[in-house]
């Protein structure tokens, strides 16, 4: 069996939308993953766009026009770097600001990094001001100097 035929026998496709669904392992990402050979496990989009178009040069991307991570179909995928997926995503709303409280990592709250900084002007020294929310000393580095939360101090440092 060709690379091709292996391939073509790994999707199916979706009536409504034109896509053709990886049915075969899915990564965790939430992209098919195709063997090209045993040692060589590669993105299916990524796959499917070299054996149907052609190859994808070096630093770009294959972008879903479909937004559909499981999608193989050629027709549905263009090259672009990773700044144009990123522009292509916000463009469709699927971005999102994730900063400060929006983000999964946060361990401050907005205005808790006001306190921060209230109290940072008023001498308090980083590590006090640090063991107080339970956070790392650079943490609170990073927020008065501007590393941080620029969106909330207005990009002020101390």
């Amino acid at each position: 069996m060709t690379m091709r035929e292996r391939f073509d026998s790994k999707w199916m496709p979706e009536p409504n939308t034109g896509c053709w669904l990886w049915i075969a392992y899915a990564h965790a990402n939430g992209y098919g993953q195709f063997n090209v050979t045993a040692t060589q496990p590669r993105r299916a989009h990524r796959v499917a766009y070299e054996l149907y178009v052609g190859p994808i040069p070096a630093g770009l991307c294959a972008c879903h026009r479909c937004d559909t991570p499981l999608c193989v179909n050629p027709d549905h995928l263009f090259l672009g770097t990773h700044r144009d997926n990123v522009a292509d995503k916000m463009a469709k709303g699927r971005g999102g600001d994730r900063r400060g409280e929006a983000s999964g990592r946060a361990r401050l709250t907005e205005a808790q990094v006001l306190q921060v900084m209230a109290l940072c002007r008023g001498g308090a020294t980083r590590a006090s001001v640090a063991a107080r929310f339970g956070v790392a000393s650079g943490t609170i580095r990073s927020i008065v100097k501007g590393l941080t939360w620029s969106h909330v101090t207005g990009g002020e440092a101390l």
